[in-house]
């Protein structure tokens, strides 16, 4: 596993375990606004982002949900 992936992989765990006590609608939201962050402070676009969860595939479904 590369750097960017377990970086991705180990953002979204954090992204899933921090909402735990929110409505879906609210999770949407704080999920979509973080995967965007996460891309810009990384500097990696949409592709780069599934390609890296493309391991996990219901990681890359979750992916895809928020950033479509």
């Amino acid at each position: 596993m590369d750097k960017k992936q377990m970086d991705s992989e180990l953002a979204l765990l954090e992204i899933e375990t921090l909402v735990s006590n929110y409505t879906k609608t609210e999770v949407d939201i704080f999920i979509s606004i973080l995967c965007v962050r996460f891309m810009k402070e990384h500097n990696i676009s949409k592709e780069e982002l599934f390609e890296s969860l493309s391991s996990n595939i219901n990681r890359l479904t979750f992916g895809r949900k928020y950033l479509s």
